[in-house]
């Protein structure tokens, strides 16, 4: 697979990774603002192994994303961890940069598209039942 080819998958899989984050979550989990979203990669995205994993991922507004500097994913990294910990449990986290450090050896990109298509699915299923 070429350098671009494989540049573009991953732009790709970034996409739907971002629009699952968002039909997941619907709103900011740190402050419950509906505007300004991003998905917040818990784990740096540098890590393949969790870089399209769902649960590395949360959506913050950009105020607890990026610009306050009491609650912020990048401002305030270690208030964003506390606050994750007592959300989410100290074990959870813990799990989940475990498996963020794993090495990976091969990457099933089809796989990995396949997963996040089928959970955009679900969360739109999900949020069709939920305003019925």
């Amino acid at each position: 697979m070429s350098n671009n080819s494989n540049k573009r998958i991953k732009r790709h899989l970034d996409k739907l990774w971002q629009q699952a984050i968002r039909k997941r979550d619907k709103y900011c989990q740190v402050c419950g603002n509906t505007e300004g979203l991003n998905g917040h990669h818990i784990f740096s995205r540098s890590r393949l192994n969790t870089r399209w994993d769902l649960d590395n991922g949360i959506l913050l507004c950009c105020g607890c994303h990026t610009f306050s500097s009491l609650m912020s994913a990048h401002k305030a990294p270690r208030a964003f961890f506390e606050w994750l910990e007592r959300t989410k449990g100290k074990t959870w986290v813990d799990n989940l940069e475990a498996r963020s450090q794993m090495i990976c050896k091969g990457i099933d990109y089809m796989a990995i598209e396949i997963y996040l298509n089928e959970e955009i699915i679900t969360y739109e299923h999900t949020r069709n039942s939920d305003n019925n």
